[in-house]
C-alpha cells in the first residue's frame, strides 16, 4: 500500500513538474492554473495518507 501511494506521489509530482514546464500565460489568464492546483492539492492529500500510516 505504501509503495503505491509512493508511486502515485512520483507521478503527481512528474505531472506537476509537466504543467509548470508547458505554463503559457495567454491575454493575462494562466493556462494550467487550474491543473496545477489540482496536482498540488493531490500531492496533499497524498502525503496525508502517507503520514497516517
Amino acid at each position: 500500500m505504501k509503495k503505491e501511494l509512493r508511486k502515485q506521489l512520483f507521478h503527481c509530482y512528474f505531472k506537476l513538474l509537466i504543467l509548470h514546464l508547458t505554463n503559457e500565460q495567454v491575454f493575462g489568464y494562466v493556462k494550467n492554473e487550474d491543473k496545477i492546483f489540482d496536482a498540488k492539492l493531490e500531492i496533499k492529500e497524498i502525503k496525508r495518507e502517507l503520514k497516517s500510516k
